[in-house]
């Protein structure tokens, strides 16, 4: 489980739902959200006629910066890599980073295959900071 050594709260208008089941983790140069159990959750289900085999997690990652603007930088600078703490694990795959617009304000999307459950530590690096 990740947990932040201490809170951060990005400047206006960045906003968190109103769950109150994320955190925001990071910096004002590179943030992300992440829910508070530290659990990503979605797995597929099982495909027919296949009881143990796990589908694998496919996920969008919103991250954001008050150094990116979306209106002249496309595609984002943004570069997201990850590797299995717990196992070994194929390399996670992720798409090229896009602008997207998840609230009040502009932040950057990528998307993840995670190809084995397990552990991951994944990681945003933005501008020389992660």
């Amino acid at each position: 489980m990740v947990r932040p050594k201490e809170p951060f709260t990005p400047p206006d208008p960045y906003e968190l739902d109103d769950s109150g089941n994320s955190f925001w983790l990071g910096t004002e140069k590179l943030w992300t959200a992440l829910p508070k159990s530290g659990q990503v959750l979605g797995w597929g289900p099982h495909a027919p006629g296949h009881e143990h085999e796990v589908q694998p997690l496919t996920a969008k990652t919103f991250w954001a910066s008050v150094n990116f603007n979306w209106k002249t930088e496309y595609p984002p600078e943004l570069k997201v890599t990850g590797r299995r703490l717990d196992g070994d694990a194929p390399p996670l795959l992720t798409m090229r980073a896009t602008n997207a617009f998840p609230g009040p304000a502009a932040a950057m999307l990528v998307g993840v295959y995670v190809p084995t459950p397990g552990c991951w530590e994944i990681t945003g690096e933005y501008r020389a900071r992660s």
